[in-house]
């Protein structure tokens, strides 16, 4: 795991659900917002107080070909001081059909926001004013996909993608340093796959480029600039996170068993975008410190709340895309594997 200072431009915006002002209920904080959709149905309970945890999936198989299958599964959770996701979609088409299309997705977001992280003085707790400082979250995941295309002549591609975005925000009369994202975190990764027939396979797992930066190995720190923060007065933060995963293609002759399409695409982030743990999740001069009875912060350290929906997220999908092989039709491609 690796920190870094990064700066973030509009680019990232490639998911609407992640404009945060946009889409801000006009009720008391805490908030918890989560979705889940796949072909099975989209599910958003309305923002709650309270931790929120929401699921989908989806089963076919196509008439006459019982052996195509397509399948899918969306989770996302909600908690004090961190969310998480999960989209798994997968195509298994082994004796491919050039009316029926493999294509199909899984998407899932969740959402988290506070008013009441407080930084304070130690030697002096009625002290108002003003202290430089930065902000931290961290992130752990991963994304894979798959490919596989055999006889025809159209394509099959598999794709995942992620985006988050952690911000702080303040009390309207608070004057700041200037910028748009001064006081903001945020990111992106889009990664696919595509085999193109007639050839036999095309895999991956990349983590790929991240915040166009090289490098992100499944578990990293992300780290705002110094900057001007109040002291003695209360403020928010606000944490969010989506992923989808999406498979594309069909086939381009009569049904034969040489004729084989097989996508697959997965975003495992449910174990997540938090506040950071076993180290300070504000980096403030000697002498302060950070609370928020919310957020689960204690002088300046996050405490994981006891679980109580997150074990939802370690079924299924939580531990897919690793490197565990699978046979498909009598061809080799990546599947799913321990974490």
């Amino acid at each position: 795991m690796r920190s870094r200072h990064v700066s973030f431009a509009a680019e990232f915006a490639f998911m609407v659900g992640l404009a945060f002002s946009a889409s801000r209920p006009a009720m008391a904080e805490p908030y918890y917002s989560a979705s889940a959709g796949t072909n099975g149905g989209f599910f958003q309970p309305p923002f709650s107080n309270m931790e929120q945890n929401v699921s989908s999936s989806y089963w076919y198989s196509q008439p006459g070909f019982p052996q195509n299958i397509k399948t899918a599964e969306a989770i996302a959770v909600a908690r004090p001081g961190q969310v998480g996701v999960n989209a798994h979609a997968v195509s298994n088409y082994p004796t491919a059909n050039q009316f029926e299309s493999i294509s199909h997705s899984a998407f899932a977001s969740a959402q988290v926001a506070l008013d009441d992280l407080i930084i304070v003085s130690e030697s002096d707790p009625t002290q108002i004013g003003t202290v430089q400082g930065s902000f931290s979250v961290e992130l752990s995941g991963s994304l894979g996909q798959n490919a596989v295309a055999t006889g025809g002549t159209f394509n099959a591609t598999g794709r995942a993608r992620v985006q988050f975005n952690a911000e702080l925000r303040f009390p309207t009369d608070f004057v700041g340093d200037p910028g748009v994202n001064a006081y903001a975190l945020a990111g992106a990764l889009d990664k696919s796959t595509t085999s193109s027939a007639p050839a036999a396979i095309s895999s991956g797992f990349e983590f790929g480029q991240f915040l166009l930066e090289n490098g992100f190995d499944g578990h990293e720190l992300f780290s705002t600039a110094i900057h001007t923060l109040p002291v003695g007065r209360p403020f928010g933060a606000a944490l969010l996170i989506s992923v989808d995963a999406i498979v594309d293609g069909r086939a381009g002759g009569p049904p034969a068993a040489s004729e084989f399409r097989y996508a697959e695409g997965a975003a495992g982030f449910a174990n997540t975008l938090r506040f950071p743990l076993n180290i300070d999740v504000f980096s403030l001069p000697p002498g302060y410190t950070v609370h928020s009875v919310s957020g689960h912060i204690v002088s300046n350290r996050f405490s994981v709340p006891e679980p109580s929906t997150m074990p939802l997220l370690a079924c299924g999908i939580g531990a897919l895309i690793v490197h565990h092989r699978r046979r498909i039709g009598g061809l080799t491609a990546l599947g799913k594997g321990g974490a």
